[in-house]
């Protein structure tokens, strides 16, 4: 009963109270739209028109990627999201500091693009980075922080060209060229042993991708081997060793004389190949986005927003989101979980109550199984994650919750493909890596564990604190050791 009438009070409430730009749809504000292609599901307050301009753009980019990696694309089993906000303001919001378009993955573990509508030089420069980081994810199952960044680099100017009919690919554009020229470069000894985990230096970046533009035009045949052995999740220093035996970091003076043609080739001019454009078929899907999903959406953001915001506005910005959100729906999943963790509330009540009134919300269904707890609600747990997974069958985090789940009841056999293809979706998340490597463990697959563990460390982001670090860490070294005493 007072649940019932603070939501009658909050219905009252108006959308006067968000941040200024952003009027609820529900409120007459600018309607929002769902727009789904083959490879991308745009959600935008652009209009009609130009949000199909926009996946147009994105499918045209993704062709070209796919290009210029491939001679036949492998398939990619996740569709990419991508939210394009109207006005500048509004995208800023929910942007991190200084970045001009951001890639993540949302609280589903499924991959994220989040925009301004207008994509401007800088923003397409940086989603074809992006994108070529999703796509060589699917594909080289293991490769050092070196090739992921240089590689996403040669694909900068895809993005540079625009809409051109022969856009260029694997040159370097002005700005990391100019970078290169007037900053020291990071010799290729330390290049080959970066782990990602120091603090973010453009000086790795810049000398990734000057060492990977090197081995692309001066040793295309042996750079072939050696993704192929990246493909093949062979370890990255043994597959560099075998590729390039005279640069093996631990001869005496190797490396230094590959540190000496990179000098070599960078004043002499790099060479851009030129990518026929395959024009792709699209034909957008548009569709409605409801006032609730677009709080969803809202609340799902509001963690990348701006770090110089201070505590208090951000607890400001997110109680003003909750409430409206709970104004416009009473049991919206998503409002009610933040409301439980910011007032410390008993969650159970209320996520069974949004799971009952949205059976259609895998949200609410993962939200009732973290909620349930100990052996009483196992099969309540079970369950809601089963629901999850039946909704949401590309969503890492469910499909990798229900495996862990499934192993806790010691069906090995039903959770390994759940962990599977949580791994397929999300080559790159650590938690998914994680979870496989317990489930493979547990049925005494040792080597696929080893390699889940091991690989679960390296895609650890350089953000990911000690103590998280530290718990895969010993993850991994607990299976290995495990697999060394039963050889």
């Amino acid at each position: 009963m007072r649940f019932a009438a603070v939501a009658a009070a909050l219905s009252l409430a108006g959308c006067a109270h968000l941040a200024p730009g952003f009027t609820c749809p529900a409120q007459g504000g600018a309607a929002w739209r769902e727009v789904e292609t083959d490879h991308f599901v745009l959600q935008t307050d652009l209009g009609s028109g130009d949000a199909a301009g926009l996946v147009r753009s994105l499918e045209a980019m993704y062709a070209s990627l796919l290009a210029a990696f491939f001679r036949v694309p492998p398939p990619l089993p996740a569709k990419v999201r991508v939210v394009a906000f109207r006005t500048e303001s509004e995208y800023l919001e929910f942007a991190p500091d200084q970045a001009l378009a951001y890639f993540t993955h949302d609280d589903l573990g499924e991959p994220l693009i989040v925009t301004p509508g207008a994509l401007g030089f800088d923003q397409r420069i940086i989603l074809a980075h992006e994108l070529a980081h999703h796509v060589t994810r699917q594909v080289f199952v293991r490769q050092p922080h070196w090739f992921a960044e240089g590689i996403a680099a040669l694909a900068e100017p895809l993005g540079a060209s625009g809409l051109q009919t022969r856009p260029s690919f694997g040159g370097l554009i002005p700005a990391r060229q100019v970078a290169l020229l007037r900053l020291q470069r990071v010799p290729v000894a330390e290049l080959l042993a970066w782990d990602g985990v120091e603090p973010y230096d453009s000086r790795y970046h810049d000398s990734s991708a000057l060492l990977v533009n090197y081995l692309l035009h001066r040793e295309g045949p042996r750079f072939v081997e050696l993704q192929r052995r990246f493909a093949m999740a062979e370890d990255p220093a043994a597959a560099w060793r075998a590729a390039f035996p005279e640069w093996d970091p631990a001869k005496p003076g190797a490396t230094e004389k590959l540190d000496a043609l990179l000098v070599d080739h960078l004043h002499v001019g790099h060479i851009s190949v030129r990518i026929v454009e395959v024009e792709p078929v699209v034909q957008p899907v548009e569709r409605p986005l409801s006032a609730a999903r677009v709080h969803t959406l809202r609340l799902v953001l509001q963690r990348f927003g701006r770090l110089d915001r201070s505590e208090a506005r951000a607890a400001e910005q997110l109680r003003a989101e909750v409430d409206e959100a709970l104004a416009e729906d009473p049991d919206h999943a998503v409002a009610l979980r933040r409301r439980c963790e910011r007032d410390g509330s008993d969650p159970l009540p209320l996520a069974r109550r949004a799971a009952r009134a949205h059976p259609d919300d895998p949200r609410a269904w993962l939200w009732l199984a973290t909620s349930v707890t100990g052996d009483a609600g196992a099969a309540e747990r079970f369950a809601a994650l089963q629901h999850a997974v039946e909704l949401e069958g590309s969503s890492p985090v469910a499909l990798g919750r229900l495996a862990a789940e499934r192993a806790t009841r010691r069906e090995i056999a039903e959770a390994i493909p759940l962990a599977v293809r949580a791994v397929r979706l999300a080559p790159d998340n650590a938690g998914a890596l994680a979870t496989a490597a317990a489930v493979l463990a547990a049925a005494s697959r040792c080597d696929a564990a080893a390699a889940a563990a091991t690989r679960a460390v390296e895609v650890l982001p350089e953000r990911a604190g000690r103590d998280e670090r530290r718990a895969f860490e010993r993850q991994r070294d607990e299976i290995l050791a495990g697999c060394a005493a039963r050889r």
